[in-house]
């Protein structure tokens, strides 16, 4: 089989792996709950998911985290204390 493409590493075969075992442990843990769903609904749930939360992230000035319900201001890299 003579291919010229570049073999995937390692890493991205496992990264692609724990990607595809979290969508199928996500559709198992619905199934459970009743809710009977094909992996691409799953998959497309997840990435409608992430891209909500990166525009949430990206319009947010604020540098403050919820903690156990309590806003709390995140250190920052200009904050003398943050740890580095």
């Amino acid at each position: 089989m003579a291919n010229n493409k570049e073999l995937p590493s390692r890493e991205e075969l496992q990264e692609e792996f724990r990607g595809a075992k979290m969508l199928r442990d996500i559709q198992r843990t619905l199934k459970e709950h009743g809710i009977d769903i094909s992996i691409e609904a799953v998959k497309a749930t997840v990435a409608e998911y992430e891209r909500l939360h990166s525009e949430a992230l990206s319009e947010s000035d604020s540098q403050e985290v919820a903690i156990d319900g309590d806003m709390i201001k995140a250190p920052t890299s200009n904050d003398s204390n943050s740890v580095t």
